[in-house]
């Protein structure tokens, strides 16, 4: 107590202890007068109680209460004004607790300015497809790990594109199910993506089929959810891997099987003594369609590489149409004439198709006639035939010719 006394300013003494002489002078004149019992009268209070106030005992009551109420009031400023011990602080009622742990601070106040670092797609597989129909369509489904302390939520926005290969896919991006509304910290779920795909979108697909789907563009936006709604900043997010291989894809659109039973070439075209100047390849081929639709064939391509120091040319060169014969040869004026039997023209004439129904094979012939080329000494040569669809997919198979003088 010692400590605290000084601590009571020397004006708070002072008026204290004059309120107390005023008021002791006061009652001592008003006793002395004997007038105690008349005014405590006229101001209300009760006869016995102003007769008990007036006597000996009451005198003695009052002056214990008043002296009880000035150690109380004391004691309060003693109170207010107390000094810390040495080396404490001062604490005020309206300060701010600090946390011991402002680390943890720092953790949710990265992780809700970066989102994006936290809440990550770690997986992304084909769930469903439809390439054939009217509407065709390839259905991703993505798999998110909540890394972070916020409950998250996937954005009903969605943007960007998907590729295939370099080729951006045309056709409408929408989820296939509602995205994630709610997912708590250390949770994992899905979401799927619906790709529609124009006619074009589907021939690259289904032509080329090292390319892989990229998703390196695309627009998914992860939010804070619940609680944390208007408190977590939305960030675009990371999907990894960027792309996924089409093969799997591709296991359920077969490509025709093509089986070559006959595949020869001869040179014609001689003028004068000159080198063969043309070759004809014919080639026998049986087809058999293994999807459960029809496919449609507009033509048929040669591909490959002759290889020669003087006449090696790159060739590409499409099916004769009409009438093909087993041999063909100039004229004495120069003109091609047809010679052996007539053979049966797989390839479709111009502006026409032929349908493969499925697990039906067809069987036929294919001519083909590569031009400007000055010898016919190789023994064989390797080529590419392609089978082309309507649609513009193509069935492509590997061949060698041999040289045979038909």
């Amino acid at each position: 107590m010692s400590q605290t006394l000084p601590q009571l300013t020397k004006s708070k003494i002072v008026i204290t202890t004059f309120g107390l002489s005023v008021a002791s002078l006061i009652y001592k004149l008003v006793d002395v007068a004997g007038n105690v019992e008349f005014i405590l009268q006229k101001i209300g209070v009760d006869d016995r109680v102003a007769k008990f106030l007036s006597s000996p005992r009451g005198i003695d009551f009052m002056v214990v209460a008043s002296l009880l109420a000035l150690v109380l009031a004391v004691a309060y400023q003693v109170k207010r004004h107390q000094v810390p011990e040495q080396g404490q602080t001062e604490t005020k009622v309206d300060e701010v607790v600090q946390c011991p742990d402002k680390w943890l601070h720092e953790i949710a106040e990265e992780q809700r300015q970066a989102i994006d670092n936290w809440v990550r797609v770690v997986d992304c597989r084909i769930e469903g497809h439809e390439l054939l129909r009217d509407e065709p369509y390839v259905n991703f489904i993505f798999y998110v790990h909540n890394d972070s302390i916020y409950s998250v939520s996937i954005d009903d926005s969605l943007g960007g594109s998907i590729s295939i290969g370099s080729r951006q896919l045309h056709g409408q991006l929408k989820w296939r199910e509602n995205p994630i509304k709610d997912m708590p910290l250390g949770t994992r779920n899905v979401f799927i993506i619906q790709q529609r795909l124009n006619k074009e979108d589907v021939v690259t697909i289904l032509n080329h089929r090292n390319y892989r789907f990229d998703f390196a563009r695309l627009e998914v936006m992860g939010k804070g959810s619940l609680d944390f709604k208007d408190r977590v900043v939305p960030k675009r997010l990371n999907i990894y891997p960027q792309t996924l291989a089409s093969d799997e894809l591709l296991k359920n659109y077969p490509k025709l099987e093509i089986a070559i039973t006959h595949a020869t070439f001869y040179g014609f075209g001689y003028s004068l003594g000159t080198s063969p100047r043309h070759l004809l390849v014919s080639i026998q081929v049986i087809i058999k369609n293994l999807r459960p639709a029809r496919i449609e064939i507009r033509s048929f391509r040669l591909s490959g590489k002759i290889d020669d120091p003087l006449f090696g040319k790159d060739y590409v060169v499409y099916a004769e149409v009409g009438e093909i014969y087993k041999g063909r040869l100039f004229d004495e004026q120069g003109r091609v004439a047809i010679s052996g039997q007539l053979l049966k023209n797989l390839n479709p004439p111009r502006e026409s198709f032929i349908s493969l129904e499925p697990k039906q094979p067809e069987s036929g012939w294919l001519q083909f006639i590569i031009r400007g080329v000055g010898f016919e000494e190789p023994s064989e040569m390797p080529a590419m035939l392609f089978a082309i669809e309507a649609t513009g997919e193509e069935h492509p198979v590997e061949c060698k010719l041999v040289y045979k003088a038909d």
